[in-house]
């Protein structure tokens, strides 16, 4: 269909007939529509003087109560495609709003631009009339059909259709939508203008203090609304129910409040302001509240916060109806702190508006008790309401109620927003909510079910939330684990961060992150929680859990799950988390040793020396300076070890092992060309570290008849460490020498016989081919041939027994012996790996060990 002009269209059915209205006349091809679709035979022109009206009496042909449509247009051209496969329900929603008026009428508004002109039509098979208002927003109707006590809505593909029950009932075009308005009973008026004070008109509400009982009204959901299903077109008609809705009289009066409804507002709206305008100074305050009360009902709380600034006098002497109307305007306002601050005064206590906003700004704060309180208790009614502050209301009623485990009266609240015509977000609101009511029911897979169906929903809030609660769920069922959950948590990040969901998610994503084992992610993420939120109730325990995550990467079970380099990079991002105290200071000289046990030197050096410049005392700085010092030894750094040394020195604290013992000293001295100094240090050392030293010093300097003294010493001492270690180690006792042992049982067996040649050639093979080395080349045959006779057996089962029989052999000429030396001097590498090895392991990070305990093994400095 075509028109000169933009030209509205209504698509409707009703019985077995189809009908298309456009808001201008204009000619129809019948025999020509027909002849191009056999299947429109019977399409008939209604005559209308100012519209153009087709009618399909039968839809049989075109897939009878299957036929869809889909709708195309400009304005000025129209294509409509019918049957089945199309469109069953309109494209666009129409939002609709309900009002009670003054008069104790009612008014619904179907919101829609520019609607046309209101066609009144006779339906030749009903009989009755009906008013059809044109759109020319494509494809926007009303989805399911109502019926009011004294009107009905038709369901549209296109357009408005209403049909009059009641003399009462009057439609309407306006630039914002068609309101459907019905009368009040005979004798009702609206309210003055200025109105009379509150207390003159309405029962002065109960004080805290007062024994009177409130009137209770019961109504069931036949009849929601305050004016009744007989006088009303409030709600439409339901079934009824045995769950009954309680409320309360209060002191709000929104149908006075409203005046003459959407239809009127601007009209009453400047009669307000006028009024303001023209009344006296002692009037003005009533008009300013009049006017502010007008904006409420209408739902325009920004005007409504604007006409309430205006009377800051009253609320401060404390006028009930000024303060209780500014508390609920800024709660729906989502001003909470403001809202709360007038809510809470002791001028409201008794108000039941002023007790139904405090729970709704608990609920909001997620007071889940204080909130279930109030919404389980007898409310003022909501259903005078604005349809978006009523709906907002029993959303978080149901939410308080379920949170407290109150599923029964939630249900009263999830009821009154199914029965309200929702919108599509308040729709998503309640599968919502209607999840969480069967998750707490235990029914988990229907909660499943609803909260996946949710996974796409275009209201933000319910996405993020639902996804949020599905995952929960989903894990403590044990569907998903934790990694899955941070993935399918994370996705959520950047979907909606109103209220405290941001913290929650964040602080929830944390924990899983660092319980699957991505440590950074959950660190970073914790972090974020607490320093975004610094005065959420707990941004505490999201620092405690981020300090705990902390603690158990370098102290607890997870310490060497991270590779080195990992490891030192994520204390250096998060070195503020490094709990004070004891705990603090293994944690860093646990990743120390980690560090040290790879050849990461420069990095473990570092970390120590911060310990011994900034944290430590005592001879805790003592030790961590011997280990420091040590560290830059084994790094080439003997400069460095020296000021480590000196660093770490602590009047008043006696030598001992750990403690910057000379042997560390010396060879930092003995490494930097101190030699003579160095020597001097550990000249009378007797320690296992000394021993070790002196060998090496002795070495180092060609000095071969002290190396061989000292390595001679050093080869005992080692002895005495691993027998001391372990028992086992000790040989079985000579019979010929002492008798009396065989009758003695010493379990020595073959098992004990090969653990002893295994660590013999591990530890003490290696020095004593040095010895022989050493005698070697001092030239010293007679202690070669001794060094032969007594260590012969022994090393000749090890690896180096061909090379220590050379040089101990008596037929071996000196010439022979020398060269054997000089061809296994490379043992000296194998000495030096020995100093490495003993270092790496060592630690400072185990605990100490209990007094009555065995003493460990002496550490030994780098070479």
């Amino acid at each position: 269909m075509a028109f000169p002009k933009a030209t509205g269209l209504a698509v409707f059915r009703r019985g077995d007939a189809l009908w298309l209205v456009f808001d201008r006349p204009g000619p129809v091809d019948l025999a020509g529509l027909v002849k191009s679709a056999p299947a429109l035979s019977g399409l008939a022109r209604v005559e209308s003087p100012y519209a153009t009206v087709l009618r399909l009496p039968t839809l049989a042909k075109l897939g009878g109560g299957d036929m869809g449509a889909k709708i195309s247009g400009d304005g000025r051209s129209w294509q409509i495609s019918l049957g089945r496969g199309r469109d069953l329900r309109p494209a666009k929603g129409i939002e609709q709003r309900r009002e009670s008026l003054a008069d104790g009428g009612a008014s619904l508004l179907l919101q829609a631009t520019r609607p046309g002109p209101v066609v009144k039509l006779q339906d030749p098979e009903a009989g009755d009339e009906m008013a059809v208002i044109p759109l020319l927003t494509t494809g926007s109707g009303i989805a399911e059909g109502a019926a009011w006590p004294d009107f009905r809505v038709l369901p549209s593909f296109q357009g408005v259709v209403v049909v009059p029950i009641s003399d009462r009932t009057r439609v309407e075009a306006l630039p914002n939508g068609v309101v459907v308005t019905t009368d009040g009973e005979p004798g009702g008026a609206p309210s003055p203008v200025v109105p009379k004070p509150i207390a003159e008109t309405v029962p002065p509400p109960l004080e805290a203090d007062d024994t009177a009982v409130p009137e209770v009204v019961t109504a069931t959901p036949e009849a929601v609304s305050p004016e009744g299903a007989a006088s009303s077109a409030a709600e439409p008609a339901v079934e009824p129910s045995s769950t009954k809705v309680e409320s309360v009289v209060g002191i709000f009066d929104l149908p006075r409040w409203r005046r003459g409804g959407e239809a009127n507002f601007s009209s009453d709206e400047a009669a307000l302001r006028s009024a303001v305008t023209e009344a006296s100074n002692r009037d003005k305050p009533l008009g300013r509240l009049a006017l502010a009360q007008f904006h409420f009902a209408h739902g325009r709380y920004a005007e409504a916060l604007g006409d309430m600034a205006l009377l800051e006098k009253q609320a401060e002497d404390g006028d009930k109806d000024v303060l209780a109307l500014r508390g609920a305007i800024l709660a729906l306002a989502d001003r909470d702190a403001e809202a709360r601050a007038d809510l809470e005064r002791s001028e409201l206590n008794g108000v039941p508006e002023a007790e139904m906003f405090r729970g709704y700004v608990a609920a909001r704060a997620l007071d889940w008790p204080r909130a279930a309180a109030v919404f389980g208790a007898p409310i003022p009614s909501l259903d005078d309401y604005p349809k978006p502050a009523r709906m907002l209301i029993r959303r978080v009623a149901a939410e308080a109620l379920l949170r407290a485990g109150n599923s029964l009266m939630a249900q009263t609240f999830l009821d009154a927003m199914k029965l309200d015509m929702p919108s599509p977000e308040d729709q998503a609101f309640h599968d919502y909510l209607t999840g969480l009511q069967l998750a707490q029911a235990g029914n988990k897979e229907e909660a499943i079910k609803a909260w996946t169906a949710l996974a796409d929903s275009p209201v933000d809030e319910v996405h993020a939330r639902s996804q949020f609660d599905l995952t929960e769920l989903q894990l403590a069922d044990g569907l998903i684990d934790d990694r899955q959950a941070a993935s399918q948590l994370e996705a959520l990040r950047f979907v909606w961060r109103g209220t405290d969901f941001e913290f929650d998610l964040l602080d929830r994503l944390g924990t899983l992150y660092v319980a699957s084992d991505q440590p950074r992610k959950g660190l970073v993420t914790l972090r974020q929680a607490a320093a975004n939120f610094p005065s959420h109730p707990r941004a505490k325990r999201a620092t405690e859990a981020m300090s705990q995550a902390f603690h158990d990467l370098y102290l607890g079970d997870k310490a060497d799950r991270l590779p080195p380099l990992t490891a030192v990079a994520l204390y250096d991002e998060f070195r503020e988390l490094t709990p004070s105290g004891a705990d603090g200071d293994r944690m860093v000289t646990a990743l120390a040793d980690r560090l040290v046990k790879v050849d990461l030197l420069d990095g473990a050096a570092r970390l120590l020396e911060n310990q011994v410049n900034k944290r430590l005392v005592g001879l805790e700085k003592a030790k961590a300076g011997t280990r420091l010092a040590a560290i830059r030894l084994l790094d080439g750094k003997p400069d460095l070890a020296l000021d480590a040394i000196k660093a770490s020195e602590v009047p008043d604290i006696p030598r001992r092992d750990g403690t910057t013992p000379p042997p560390c000293r010396g060879r930092a001295l003995f490494e930097t060309g101190d030699t003579l100094k160095g020597l001097a240090l550990v000249r009378d050392d007797n320690s296992l570290d000394g021993l070790w030293l002196k060998a090496d010093l002795s070495w180092r300097m060609r000095e071969w008849p002290a190396a061989a003294t000292a390595l001679d010493e050093l080869i005992a001492g080692e002895t005495k460490r691993l027998q001391e270690a372990d028992p086992s180690m000790r040989p079985p006792p000579d019979l010929t020498v002492d008798p009396a042992a065989a009758l003695a049982e010493t379990g020595d067996d073959g098992e004990a016989a090969a653990k002893r040649d295994e660590q013999f050639n591990k530890v003490l093979a290696p020095l004593i081919l040095n010895q022989a080395i050493a005698l070697s080349l001092a030239n010293d045959r007679p202690g070669l041939r001794m060094l032969g006779k007594a260590r012969g057996t022994q090393m000749a089962k090890g690896p180096f027994a061909k090379a220590f029989a050379t040089l101990t052999s008596p037929s071996s000429n000196l010439a022979d012996s020398i060269g054997a030396a000089m061809k296994s001097v490379d043992q000296l590498a194998e000495f030096v790996v020995d100093y490495r090895d003993r270092l790496k392991n060592q630690s400072l990070s185990v605990p100490e060990p209990a007094p009555d305990a065995a003493p460990p093994a002496a550490d030994a400095p780098a070479p």
